[in-house]
């Protein structure tokens, strides 16, 4: 081989040397380069449309906040709840305020018409409910033009979506079947409101549920202000003639069933009788007024774990005029190793309800 040739072959391979350097690592390298600066581009177009929008930060607080007061707004004009009761009150305002023949009613429990869900703090959790109400009523046509003039003007912020009308002819009056719904907005913050139902009759033969502070089933607790560890083991209420409770109820206390509660209403004096008894350390209770016993068959009383200290709370109202005379002649026995402590939380002390006689260890607070 001559130099030349030898040359030319150093030549080349020096050639291929560089071609094998640029074709594999550094037209890797390129192309990574252009990946990169694509990268770059992309994320410098993602930058200046932040910095675009970080120029917009005031408005978008602005608008923040106009949605703020919007939204109490509404909530100042929405209620937070629909209670059922408030429904049925509303049916009878429209029969005593218009006059109207309410012949027939149904009503829905409150349901989430439209709803704001945050995944990530449900505290701004936000539901628009509506519950709706459909009446048959029998009605003139100056009353029917009444009772639109009173849905657009209640407080409820009551809505008429349906109204179906039916004349005849001969008496002049309108059969209308009329759909009425009203709006809540809840919001988390937002307390629920008290049913309303305002003032009307309802006594003991009433179809409305009494008051809770007049039912039967009436919470010790609820009137106390306590827990339920706080209260008593026993409790009378004694009541004139009128109130809505029976004028005489004797029960056990965390009974909101009211399973064991005596209940009797009479117009004079009645007579009962509460035993404590113990049967090899356990405790028995049984008591009765007039020919009503709890149990029913009084030979045997019922089992039960007396607290810290027996105790029965004594709630009786004040006298109403001379006619009211009722009250309870209660004689307490007491066979167990327990003191039964008497504790009242009212009474007519210039002219009690209450007459009391015992046998073995009772204290009276």
């Amino acid at each position: 081989m001559t130099n030349s040739s030898k040359i030319m072959l150093v030549v080349m391979a020096i050639v291929i040397v560089f071609g094998v350097y640029y074709f594999v690592p550094y037209k890797s390298m390129v192309s990574k380069e252009t990946l990169l600066k694509s990268e770059v581009s992309t994320l410098q177009t993602e930058y200046n449309g932040l910095v675009q929008e970080l120029q917009k930060k005031d408005e978008y607080v602005a608008g923040i906040e106009i949605a703020k007061e919007e939204l109490n707004r509404l909530a100042s004009l929405l209620p937070q709840n629909l209670p059922q009761e408030n429904t049925i009150a509303l049916v009878y305002d429209m029969e005593q305020t218009l006059g109207l023949e309410v012949t027939a009613f149904t009503m829905t429990e409150e349901l989430v018409e439209t709803s704001f869900e945050d995944a990530t703090n449900p505290e701004n959790n936000e539901y628009g409910i509506r519950a709706s109400l459909t009446t048959q009523v029998t009605c003139t046509y100056d009353q029917l033009k009444e009772l639109l003039n009173y849905v657009n003007n209640n407080q409820s912020r009551m809505v008429l979506r349906d109204l179906t009308l039916v004349s005849n002819v001969a008496t002049g009056e309108l059969t209308t079947s009329i759909n009425l719904s009203s709006y809540g907005l809840r919001l988390f913050e937002r307390e629920n409101i008290e049913a309303s139902l305002g003032e009307f009759d309802h006594g003991k033969n009433s179809v409305f549920e009494p008051y809770d502070a007049y039912s039967s089933a009436y919470d010790v607790s609820t009137a106390l202000g306590t827990s339920e560890e706080d209260v008593a083991d026993f409790f009378i209420f004694l009541d004139p003639t009128q109130s809505d409770r029976t004028t005489t109820t004797l029960g056990k206390s965390g009974d909101p069933a009211g399973l064991t509660y005596i209940l009797e209403d009479n117009d004079k004096v009645s007579s009962g009788e509460v035993n404590f008894y113990q049967v090899d350390g356990v405790y028995y209770y049984r008591y009765k007024v007039g020919t009503i016993s709890y149990p029913t068959n009084y030979t045997q009383g019922y089992i039960f774990e007396p607290g810290e200290e027996l105790e029965i709370q004594i709630f009786s109202a004040d006298r109403l005029d001379e006619t009211d005379v009722s009250g309870l002649d209660l004689s307490i026995i007491n066979e167990t190793d327990m003191v039964v402590n008497i504790v009242y939380y009212s009474e007519d002390f210039e002219d009690p309800r209450l007459a009391l006689t015992s046998e073995g260890p009772v204290a009276i607070h």
